[in-house]
């Protein structure tokens, strides 16, 4: 049968795939009790998933009288929806300074996906961080694009001038970069006020010079501030004239519970409305050709309740319970992690935190005995999913991986 497949197949089998070893996990538990450190869901004590209690009764009024067609970019409410939520006060402001191509998508990964199409040619290369979620790689390669790394790190803090220096050596007319940030998947890092300062500084001598364009995935954004102002990230970013793209991948799933519905958005900071026009066409064109339309149900109920200022209120408390919950727990794991003598990458809160081995591939097999599931990286790092353990989970996997690597 393997005949009938194209020899493009060969080329997306990944034996690290986030959601086999999800599956595998799940599979698992119906014969014993397990341990599910891939998936990155946010999971109550309970292991219930969290949700918010708004979002879910918007969708239960407002689904069923949305199952029509929407625009493949989804709806104006939408974008009015999202645009205000993250820049809060100075939604107006924004608005009137910059014009902002928009698309609705499917999750942050579709986000990524037209960016990914969009800003490069094919062949070109794509620069990713050197820890990574691992599907940017897979969505660079069904982009028919290269991709590279630049070094995420130098000691304890973002690698401004590794960026800079990866992005110089690079020959081709257009550079994309990706930045996960704040929560960054898989480290938990999250740059500081004054790092996207110099970030920015350095951005813009880069742009004066080459076409530039930056995708801020912000799929955790909103596990990183109480939520009442502006993150600052757009904060620094609004404070100076740009000589590069800005461009933001954000996903609906992490921040109002709702993964299985693939809704999220990608937009940029534009000043030219031909360039917002053309943009726009080219988003719509590439999701007629692959997905169609976003979720028209979902994107009517998200957005009615973040219109609605008292709704918007109660999702904004809840998911300010939520953070400061994930926050606790990543403490908690760090507190772990140092107890049993285990190293890890630097953290600052989120749903992640990458831990430093001996061996990936064989650390993963003993665990796996003892019906614990990881996500391996690399030859030395694993990621743990912090948002889906609970606090025996947490003790529980530490004593073993300590135990395993310190023997």
């Amino acid at each position: 049968m393997k005949d009938y497949l194209a020899k493009r197949v060969t080329k997306v089998v990944a034996s690290n795939d986030i959601l086999q070893i999800s599956a595998k996990a799940k599979e698992a538990s119906k014969k014993e009790k397990v341990i599910d450190a891939s998936i990155g869901q946010f999971l109550a004590e309970d292991k219930s998933l969290v949700g918010l209690n708004e979002i879910k009764q918007a969708l239960s009024k407002y689904l069923p009288d949305n199952l029509g067609y929407p625009s493949s970019l989804g709806s104006q409410e939408y974008q009015e929806a999202i645009l205000k939520w993250l820049f809060k006060t100075e939604y107006n402001t924004v608005n009137k300074t910059y014009q902002i191509p928009f698309a609705a998508t499917l999750g942050g990964t579709g986000a990524c996906s037209l960016a990914f199409k969009t800003f490069l040619d094919e062949g070109e290369t794509v620069l990713l961080p050197s820890v990574m979620w691992s599907n940017y790689r897979l969505i660079a390669k069904e982009a028919t694009l290269k991709s590279a790394t630049y070094p995420l790190f130098k000691g304890q803090h973002f690698n401004i001038d590794g960026l800079i220096k990866k992005i110089n050596s690079l020959k081709q007319r257009n550079v994309l970069v990706v930045i996960n940030d704040p929560c960054e998947n898989p480290t938990g890092y999250s740059l500081s006020s004054q790092e996207y300062k110099e970030l920015i500084t350095n951005l813009n001598e880069v742009g004066k010079k080459r076409n530039l364009a930056i995708l801020f995935d912000i799929a955790y954004l909103d596990f990183d501030h109480d939520g009442k102002s502006m993150h600052h990230l757009f904060k620094e970013l609004l404070a100076k004239k740009l000589n590069f793209l800005p461009l933001f991948a954000f996903s609906c799933s992490k921040t109002f519970g709702v993964y299985g519905l693939r809704v999220g958005a990608l937009f940029a900071l534009s000043k030219g409305l031909e360039f917002k026009t053309d943009l726009c066409q080219a988003w719509g064109n590439f999701a007629r050709g692959t997905y169609s339309c976003p979720n028209g149900g979902a994107l009517a109920a998200i957005s009615k309740a973040l219109l609605d200022p008292n709704s918007m209120n109660k999702i904004q408390a809840e998911i300010c319970t939520n953070s400061m919950n994930l926050q606790l727990r990543g403490k908690y794991l760090i507190e772990q992690l140092e107890k049993n003598k285990i190293s890890y990458l630097p953290y600052c809160n989120g749903f992640f935190v990458t831990i430093i081995v001996k061996d990936t591939s064989g650390l993963t097999k003993k665990l796996e005995k003892q019906h614990i599931y990881v996500v391996p990286l690399d030859s030395k790092h694993i990621r743990l999913a912090v948002s889906g353990l609970n606090k025996e989970d947490i003790q529980t996997i530490c004593q073993v991986i300590g135990g395993l690597e310190n023997a």
